[in-house]
């Protein structure tokens, strides 16, 4: 070979060296997001509000984009992931579901934007992680895993802080609570004007919100009614002072409160502040300007009714409380007594959840929160009961079994016969049979969609205003879709309630084979101008949507026309809602007047009794007193030797009445502890099937069968003439509604029920079917004690009379301060207290609460506390 032929032969060796060790290196530094260079990126996400989350609750997800090399139109979306194992097989990363919006995302453009995820589905065991993914069409862009920051539970409150000062939610982060005598912290999250939703059910994780420094100017005018939605739903909203104090209350509650704000002064003394604190040394004169506040009702906590510091008032079920110095300037932002004022401030708040192991005052407000979260699971579970109507009648099946054994008997055999071609009989037989099934496959499927079945169940709520609110569940059964798309007309906060599946989870066995790999989620929803579900899995299930809407002004009322007569409440209710409603039926404790259907426009005649309240009344339910047929005349209390059940037969049992008796006792009897039957306040319940609300979570969907069945309630009051009033006790129904004690009983004296409980205290609350316009002045409260001894085995009294009463010492009996948000002791001594002015003692609907309470180890004996209501009814 010539010299030339070898050098250059060893210079194409070198170079091919060369290359084989450059190429592997080049594949490790080459990644997957080289070969996509000028794709679109996820350059941070967050979920949570500054860190902190709830489980069962809606929660922000703030993500930052960034357009890759062309304008593109893309999803961006949060999957729950969740671990799962297939059987024989390590445990895989499986999506449960995922939420998210299209979103136009501009070449080279930085874009933020929040996503709202309910976190309910991660109560499920295994559910670990969120994850963002950004697609466009099919293809995956982009993907980041994002861990949940923290793990709060529904028994912890969560208070939310939007300031323009960062450093004031640490003053909120030093609270703790007392739990089985250990601190345990209560969450403080530091908001954002980007994470303030803009509806009231997805600022459901807090129980408090703290706004400073004219922050509220900041939000849309959405995010204001959201958290004005939230406060009369039952939160408590803190407003800091100082000279925009005027603009934040103008923003949020507008002119709903009793309150004006004028211009702030300099110089104000603040030792009232520090003395209703409990603070100790007062903060020094203070430099910054103090709103001027001049309430015209509600509670002056601290400060002077002509110079208030502190106001606080009522909103609906919640409360807005005014602090007119600015807790996050000079001189609180420095005062070492800031912390005591932030937990007087917050004490109503932080007092409903000590405890709640022992079911304490929290207990109640926690099933209560739980109460109003699981309605729409359980209305979920109802939308998967059958409506007799979606069930061919046996006329249709002996229609059509008839009609193919008279076609494949008499009339082909007499056919076949006349032909002289018997034989032919095996194969016409079953041709008809085919022929059958196919005319029925097209007839049930095929034809307009027939196979899409949709269940709409609802609670409606009447406010008796012509408004109320609906929460609703619609279930689709469409077993002959694989996949089901439902389209919403708006951007509603949604939740889908999946239900489970027998056997391993969709996805887990292919991704058993592919760890890495993840499945599409079981359902997905996307929002934008409507709101879009699409669910993969349930193909055999009812695949369920819930949502909870307002329903402002256009719903009616149901007009009632009642008044007490001797001993019975009498009158008229009038249906003035669209709706034909049936099984209508006007309650009063445990007693109920059938006023049976009740169409729009129609007047029924009401007469209730008048008996005695007891809350631990163990007689028939509600369900049967409404669907019993009664052994006696009336169907009232027991009589004539018949035990309290024996009065009414059990309810039918055919499906349309057990459908009806099952949503009573799930959403009325189920709802409210305590030892005995639910009763209910002078209170309308009807069911309806118009398809109310089925604009909203069915109208998107083509070729469905819609069967609607909605539960109406709507407290009624008592029409009273001008002039004084006096409501005696057996008109306010009493109930149970919380209670400490692990150990108590119940035993039947001469006049009534008398309780015996160690340790803790139980909370009675009395309901006044009383209307608008009466002004309540006085309560008298009508307490009876038994006993009050150190606890011990047998102690208490015996006969069947009952043992003598005496009257209490203080701090044995105590009523609720709706204002000020705290337990004020009933008189000692006396058997009968007068109170007045009684206006701070009313909560919502002239809700009066009165605590009996049992203290060091002792054992209380005694008759559960009675309310009058006196006042004045202008003319």
């Amino acid at each position: 070979m010539p010299p030339m032929s070898m050098q250059g032969a060893r210079r194409g060796l070198l170079a091919c060296l060369v290359v084989s060790i450059l190429l592997p290196v080049a594949a490790c530094l080459w990644t997957p997001g080289a070969l996509a260079a000028g794709e679109p990126e996820i350059l941070a996400a967050e979920a949570g509000w500054g860190g902190e989350v709830k489980l069962g609750s809606w929660a922000p997800v703030r993500i930052r984009l960034r357009g890759g090399a062309e304008d593109l139109t893309v999803r961006a979306e949060v999957w729950a992931v969740g671990l799962s194992t297939a059987s024989g097989s390590q445990p895989v990363r499986v999506p449960r579901g995922s939420y998210g919006t299209e979103v136009a995302l501009p070449a080279g453009v930085e874009k933020d934007l929040t996503l709202w995820v309910p976190l309910t589905g991660l109560w499920a065991p295994g559910a670990e992680e969120l994850e963002v993914r950004l697609t466009a069409g099919d293809r995956l862009l982009a993907s980041q895993p994002l861990r949940l920051p923290s793990r709060r539970d529904g028994s912890v409150p969560m208070i939310g802080v939007l300031s323009r000062e960062p450093g004031l939610v640490q003053a909120f982060r030093g609270l703790t609570l007392n739990r089985q005598g250990l601190p345990v912290p209560v969450p403080a999250a530091e908001l954002s004007p980007e994470t303030i939703p803009d509806t009231g059910d997805r600022l459901e994780a807090f129980q408090a919100l703290v706004i400073q420094g004219g922050r509220a100017a900041e939000l849309t005018a959405a995010q204001r009614q959201a958290i004005a939605q939230w406060v009369k739903g039952g939160g408590a909203l803190f407003l800091s002072g100082g000279p925009t104090l005027a603009e934040d209350l103008a923003a949020l509650v507008g002119d709903a409160l009793p309150l004006r704000v004028e211009a702030a002064a300099t110089g104000a003394d603040l030792t009232p502040l520090a003395r209703w604190a409990g603070a100790g040394e007062a903060p020094p004169p203070t430099p910054t300007p103090v709103a001027r506040l001049r309430p015209e009702g509600g509670a002056v906590l601290a400060g002077s009714p002509e110079a208030p510091l502190v106001w606080r008032g009522r909103l609906g079920l919640g409360s807005v409380t005014v602090v007119a110095a600015d807790l996050a300037l000079a001189p609180l932002a420095d005062w070492p007594g800031r912390t005591a004022l932030v937990r007087a401030l917050l004490s109503p708040v932080l007092s409903l959840w000590e405890e709640p192991d022992q079911g304490v005052h929290g207990w109640a407000v926690f099933a209560q929160g739980r109460q109003k979260g699981e309605w729409l699971w359980t209305l979920a579970q109802l939308a998967g009961f059958v409506s007799p109507e979606a069930i061919p009648g046996w006329q249709t099946v002996a229609l059509v079994l008839g009609g193919f054994a008279l076609l494949a008997g008499p009339l082909a055999h007499g056919l076949l016969a006349r032909l002289r071609r018997q034989v032919w009989v095996w194969a016409v037989v079953p041709a008809l049979a085919l022929a059958t099934g196919l005319g029925l496959y097209v007839v049930g499927v095929k034809v307009q969609g027939r196979d899409l079945l949709v269940h709409l169940v609802s609670h409606i709520t009447l406010d008796g205003r012509g408004g109320g609110e609906q929460a609703m569940a619609a279930g689709f059964f469409a077993p002959s879709r694989d996949e089901l798309v439902v389209r919403l007309p708006e951007p509603l906060p949604v939740r889908v309630m999946e239900l489970s599946e027998p056997g391993p989870q969709p996805g887990v066995l292919a991704a058993a084979l592919d760890p890495g790999a993840l499945q599409e989620p079981p359902y997905q929803v996307v929002t934008g101008r409507e709101t879009t579900v699409t669910s993969r899995t349930g193909q055999w299930q009812v695949r369920s949507v819930a949502v909870r809407r307002g329903l402002e002004g256009g719903a009616g009322r149901i007009a009632a026309d009642l008044r007490v007569e001797g001993n019975a409440v009498v009158g008229t209710v009038t249906n003035e809602t669209g709706w034909h409603l049936e099984d209508a039926a006007v309650l009063l404790g445990a007693e109920v007047a059938r006023l049976g259907d009740l169409p729009p426009g129609a007047s029924r005649e009401v007469r209730i009794p008048i008996a005695s309240q007891d809350p631990f009344d163990h007689g028939p339910p509600i369900t049967t007193r409404m669907y019993g047929r009664p052994r006696q005349a009336g169907g009232g209390p027991a009589a004539g030797g018949l035990s309290p059940w024996e009065p009414y037969e059990l309810p039918p049992r055919d499906a349309e009445t057990g459908r009806r008796v099952e949503m009573l006792q799930r959403l009325i009897e189920l709802t409210v502890p305590g030892p005995g039957s639910r009763k209910l306040s002078l209170t309308f319940l009807a069911f309806t099937r118009d398809p109310v609300g089925a604009e909203w979570v069915a109208a998107g969907v083509p070729g469905r069968r819609l069967h609607a069945l909605s539960l109406v309630e709507q407290r009624l009051t008592l029409r009273l003439p001008p002039g004084p009033f006096r409501l005696p006790p057996e008109l306010a129904v009493v109930a149970m509604v919380e209670s400490s004690s692990h150990e108590w009983s119940v035993l039947q004296g001469s006049t009534g029920p008398w309780v015996e409980f160690d340790e803790g205290y139980m909370t009675f609350a009395s309901f006044p079917p009383l209307p608008e316009e009466a002004r309540v002045e006085v309560l008298e409260v009508t307490t009876a004690l038994i006993a009050d001894a150190p606890g011990a085995p047998g102690s208490g009294a015996a006969g069947s009379g009952g043992p003598p009463q005496m009257p209490a010492p203080e701090g044995i009996f105590r009523i609720y301060n709706w204002e000020t948000g705290t337990w004020d002791p009933l008189p000692g001594g006396q058997e009968v207290a007068r109170i007045e002015p009684a206006g701070r003692y009313l909560g919502p609907g002239g809700e009066v609460r009165v605590q009996v309470s049992a203290q060091d180890g002792r054992k209380v004996q005694f008759e559960v506390p009675e309310v009058t209501f006196e006042g004045r009814v202008d003319g």
